[in-house]
């Protein structure tokens, strides 16, 4: 009985960190979703990404897009936290035939 009771008290904290850890690796993933300006040259409709879409992300004001420019936006704190917004030149990542 003793035994059991101090397995028991070494996996609590052990369980305690492991989600801990576990946590501060989903929050720290970075994504980056493409998408198109839209017509209004604020908004980006249905960014999309590898695994998954964003539906609609909103420039801030100091961001001048134009109408159908491509930008890449990082994101990471499990899409919750803009990092940064570049325009993407889909002809520089072209491959050369």
């Amino acid at each position: 009985m003793k035994k059991l009771f101090i397995i028991i008290l070494l996996l609590i904290p052990a369980l305690f960190i492991g989600l801990i850890i576990g946590g501060f690796q989903y929050l720290n993933e970075d994504e980056y979703y493409y998408g198109v300006i839209s017509s209004d040259n604020k908004t980006a409709y249905n960014l999309v990404a590898k695994d998954n879409t964003m539906k609609v992300y909103d420039l801030t004001s100091n961001q001048k897009y134009q109408h159908g420019d491509i930008i890449r936006v990082h994101t990471t704190d499990g899409k919750g936290v803009i990092v940064d917004t570049k325009k993407f030149l889909k002809i520089k990542y072209q491959k050369k035939y």
